[in-house]
Protein backbone atom coordinates (compact mmCIF):
# COMPACT_ATOMS: atom_id res chain seq x y z
CA UNK A 1 0.00 0.00 0.00
CA UNK A 2 0.74 3.86 -0.77
CA UNK A 3 -0.74 6.86 0.16
CA UNK A 4 -1.20 9.75 -1.45
CA UNK A 5 -2.91 13.31 -0.42
CA UNK A 6 -5.14 15.15 -2.49
CA UNK A 7 -5.77 18.67 -1.22
CA UNK A 8 -9.36 18.56 -2.04
CA UNK A 9 -9.80 15.88 0.53
CA UNK A 10 -7.15 17.02 3.50
CA UNK A 11 -8.83 16.77 6.74
CA UNK A 12 -7.33 17.60 10.21
CA UNK A 13 -8.14 15.62 13.27
CA UNK A 14 -6.02 16.46 16.46
CA UNK A 15 -6.29 15.53 20.68
CA UNK A 16 -6.09 18.92 22.80
CA UNK A 17 -3.98 19.15 26.03
CA UNK A 18 -5.92 21.36 28.59
CA UNK A 19 -5.79 22.78 32.05
CA UNK A 20 -8.96 22.81 34.15
CA UNK A 21 -9.54 26.71 35.60
CA UNK A 22 -8.78 27.36 39.09
CA UNK A 23 -10.53 30.49 40.96
CA UNK A 24 -8.62 34.14 40.94
CA UNK A 25 -5.75 34.55 43.24
CA UNK A 26 -4.04 38.01 43.55
CA UNK A 27 -0.39 38.49 42.17
CA UNK A 28 1.25 38.58 45.75
CA UNK A 29 -0.90 35.44 46.47
CA UNK A 30 0.38 33.80 43.00
CA UNK A 31 4.52 34.52 44.20
CA UNK A 32 3.75 33.02 47.56
CA UNK A 33 2.16 29.78 45.51
CA UNK A 34 4.85 29.65 43.33
CA UNK A 35 7.39 28.79 46.03
CA UNK A 36 5.63 25.98 47.50
CA UNK A 37 5.49 22.55 47.20
CA UNK A 38 1.85 21.87 44.75
CA UNK A 39 0.46 18.45 43.19
CA UNK A 40 -0.94 18.22 40.06
CA UNK A 41 -3.28 15.62 38.87
CA UNK A 42 -2.50 14.72 35.08
CA UNK A 43 -4.10 12.63 32.44
CA UNK A 44 -1.66 9.71 31.86
CA UNK A 45 -3.38 6.31 29.70
CA UNK A 46 -6.40 4.81 29.26
CA UNK A 47 -6.97 1.89 31.41
CA UNK A 48 -4.95 -1.37 29.92
CA UNK A 49 -2.01 0.53 28.36
CA UNK A 50 0.97 -1.32 28.25
CA UNK A 51 3.47 -2.25 30.71
CA UNK A 52 5.98 -0.12 28.42
CA UNK A 53 3.86 2.78 27.84
CA UNK A 54 3.12 3.08 31.64
CA UNK A 55 7.05 2.76 31.83
CA UNK A 56 7.69 5.80 29.09
CA UNK A 57 5.07 7.65 31.08
CA UNK A 58 6.81 7.83 34.19
CA UNK A 59 9.97 8.51 32.77
CA UNK A 60 8.35 11.54 31.25
CA UNK A 61 7.15 12.41 34.76
CA UNK A 62 10.44 12.02 36.50
CA UNK A 63 12.08 14.40 33.93
CA UNK A 64 9.13 17.18 34.26
CA UNK A 65 9.65 16.82 37.96
CA UNK A 66 13.31 17.01 37.64
CA UNK A 67 12.78 20.22 35.61
CA UNK A 68 10.36 21.59 38.49
CA UNK A 69 11.41 20.13 41.80
CA UNK A 70 8.25 22.05 43.59
CA UNK A 71 5.64 20.36 41.15
CA UNK A 72 4.73 16.92 41.95
CA UNK A 73 2.53 14.94 39.22
CA UNK A 74 -0.48 12.40 40.41
CA UNK A 75 -0.70 10.42 37.59
CA UNK A 76 -4.39 9.89 36.61
CA UNK A 77 -5.34 6.78 34.25
CA UNK A 78 -8.14 8.90 31.83
CA UNK A 79 -10.27 8.37 28.88
CA UNK A 80 -12.60 10.80 26.99
CA UNK A 81 -15.77 9.57 26.79
CA UNK A 82 -18.77 12.49 25.97
CA UNK A 83 -20.86 11.25 29.06
CA UNK A 84 -18.43 10.68 31.34
CA UNK A 85 -16.64 13.99 30.45
CA UNK A 86 -19.74 16.25 30.82
CA UNK A 87 -20.10 15.08 34.21
CA UNK A 88 -16.83 14.94 35.32
CA UNK A 89 -16.58 18.66 34.19
CA UNK A 90 -19.77 19.78 35.85
CA UNK A 91 -19.01 17.68 38.89
CA UNK A 92 -15.00 19.54 38.82
CA UNK A 93 -13.77 15.85 39.48
CA UNK A 94 -11.10 16.20 36.45
CA UNK A 95 -7.80 15.71 36.33
CA UNK A 96 -5.82 18.89 36.54
CA UNK A 97 -4.20 18.81 32.69
CA UNK A 98 -6.74 16.18 30.33
CA UNK A 99 -7.37 16.02 26.72
CA UNK A 100 -10.39 16.91 24.97
CA UNK A 101 -11.14 16.66 21.00
CA UNK A 102 -10.19 18.89 18.69
CA UNK A 103 -13.33 20.15 18.09
CA UNK A 104 -14.27 20.40 22.04
CA UNK A 105 -11.28 23.22 22.81
CA UNK A 106 -12.92 26.78 21.39
CA UNK A 107 -16.33 25.96 22.61
CA UNK A 108 -14.74 24.94 26.66
CA UNK A 109 -12.42 27.78 26.29
CA UNK A 110 -15.59 30.59 25.29
CA UNK A 111 -17.34 29.04 28.02
CA UNK A 112 -14.97 29.97 30.37
CA UNK A 113 -14.06 25.81 31.51
CA UNK A 114 -10.34 26.00 30.65
CA UNK A 115 -7.20 27.68 31.85
CA UNK A 116 -5.81 30.62 30.38
CA UNK A 117 -2.53 29.30 28.95
CA UNK A 118 -1.62 32.48 26.61
CA UNK A 119 1.19 33.57 28.67
CA UNK A 120 2.48 29.75 29.01
CA UNK A 121 2.32 28.67 25.61
CA UNK A 122 4.10 31.58 24.00
CA UNK A 123 6.54 30.92 25.58
CA UNK A 124 7.32 27.40 24.65
CA UNK A 125 10.45 27.60 21.90
CA UNK A 126 8.29 25.62 19.03
CA UNK A 127 5.14 27.34 20.03
CA UNK A 128 5.59 29.51 16.85
CA UNK A 129 6.02 26.24 14.55
CA UNK A 130 2.78 24.99 15.30
CA UNK A 131 0.20 24.55 11.90
CA UNK A 132 -1.72 27.47 12.16
CA UNK A 133 -4.98 25.57 11.85
CA UNK A 134 -4.48 23.38 14.35
CA UNK A 135 -3.17 26.07 17.04
CA UNK A 136 -6.62 28.04 16.31
CA UNK A 137 -8.95 25.29 17.47
CA UNK A 138 -6.95 25.38 20.43
CA UNK A 139 -7.52 29.38 20.62
CA UNK A 140 -10.69 31.36 21.55
CA UNK A 141 -12.22 34.51 19.52
CA UNK A 142 -10.42 36.74 21.75
CA UNK A 143 -7.09 35.24 21.26
CA UNK A 144 -6.62 33.32 24.41
CA UNK A 145 -5.06 30.32 23.70
CA UNK A 146 -6.52 27.55 26.13
CA UNK A 147 -5.24 24.04 24.89
CA UNK A 148 -2.11 23.07 23.30
CA UNK A 149 -1.86 20.54 20.20
CA UNK A 150 -0.72 16.78 20.96
CA UNK A 151 -1.85 14.27 18.32
CA UNK A 152 -3.02 15.87 14.72
CA UNK A 153 -2.98 14.06 11.99
CA UNK A 154 -4.28 14.49 8.58
CA UNK A 155 -6.28 11.69 6.43
CA UNK A 156 -5.11 10.37 2.98
CA UNK A 157 -5.99 8.48 0.11
CA UNK A 158 -4.54 4.84 0.53
CA UNK A 159 -4.08 3.12 -3.27
CA UNK A 160 -2.75 -0.60 -3.71
CA UNK A 161 -0.31 -0.44 -6.00
CA UNK A 162 -0.54 -4.43 -7.25
CA UNK A 163 -4.41 -3.71 -7.90
CA UNK A 164 -3.15 -0.75 -9.81
CA UNK A 165 -1.23 -2.91 -12.09
CA UNK A 166 -3.83 -5.96 -12.36
CA UNK A 167 -6.17 -3.03 -14.09
CA UNK A 168 -3.91 -1.89 -16.35
CA UNK A 169 -3.11 1.68 -14.39
CA UNK A 170 0.49 2.98 -13.34
CA UNK A 171 1.28 2.05 -9.56
CA UNK A 172 3.94 5.00 -10.18
CA UNK A 173 1.28 7.58 -11.80
CA UNK A 174 -1.47 7.82 -8.86
CA UNK A 175 -4.32 10.38 -9.40
CA UNK A 176 -3.91 13.77 -8.12
CA UNK A 177 -7.64 15.13 -8.57
CA UNK A 178 -11.01 13.23 -7.71
CA UNK A 179 -11.76 13.14 -11.42
CA UNK A 180 -9.13 10.82 -11.60
CA UNK A 181 -9.79 8.96 -8.81
CA UNK A 182 -13.24 8.34 -10.09
CA UNK A 183 -11.82 7.72 -13.50
CA UNK A 184 -9.11 4.98 -11.49
CA UNK A 185 -11.83 3.59 -9.32
CA UNK A 186 -13.90 2.60 -12.39
CA UNK A 187 -11.21 0.68 -14.16
CA UNK A 188 -10.39 -1.09 -11.34
CA UNK A 189 -13.50 -1.74 -10.72
CA UNK A 190 -13.69 -3.13 -14.63
CA UNK A 191 -10.70 -4.93 -14.98
CA UNK A 192 -10.14 -6.55 -11.54
CA UNK A 193 -13.98 -6.89 -10.27
CA UNK A 194 -12.56 -5.31 -7.00
CA UNK A 195 -13.65 -2.29 -5.13
CA UNK A 196 -12.11 1.31 -7.05
CA UNK A 197 -13.00 3.06 -4.50
CA UNK A 198 -13.69 2.60 -0.54
CA UNK A 199 -13.88 4.06 2.97
CA UNK A 200 -13.82 3.10 6.42
CA UNK A 201 -16.99 1.14 7.39
CA UNK A 202 -16.24 -0.22 11.00
CA UNK A 203 -19.01 0.83 13.68
CA UNK A 204 -16.38 2.83 16.10
CA UNK A 205 -16.88 6.43 15.17
CA UNK A 206 -14.10 5.97 12.83
CA UNK A 207 -16.61 5.98 9.72
CA UNK A 208 -18.71 8.79 10.83
CA UNK A 209 -15.74 11.20 11.09
CA UNK A 210 -14.08 9.87 7.64
CA UNK A 211 -17.17 10.49 6.22
CA UNK A 212 -18.08 13.95 7.39
CA UNK A 213 -14.99 15.57 7.02
CA UNK A 214 -14.69 14.32 3.30
CA UNK A 215 -18.28 15.72 2.95
CA UNK A 216 -16.90 18.57 4.12
CA UNK A 217 -13.95 19.04 1.88
CA UNK A 218 -15.93 18.46 -1.09
CA UNK A 219 -18.20 21.63 -0.56
CA UNK A 220 -20.98 19.97 1.49
CA UNK A 221 -22.47 19.91 5.22
CA UNK A 222 -24.02 17.42 7.31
Amino acid sequence: MRSLRIPVAAAAAVALLAAGCSSSASKSDKTAESKKDVTISVASLIPGSTKEATTQFNNQVAEFEKAYPTIHVKSVQYQWTGPTFAAKLAAGTLPTVFTVPFTDGRTLGANGQLADLTAQAKKLPYFGKFNPGVIAEATTSSGKVIALPTAAYAQALHYNRKLFTQAGLDPDQPPTSWDQVRADAKQIAAKTGKAGYAEMGKNDNSAGWILTSLVYALGGRM
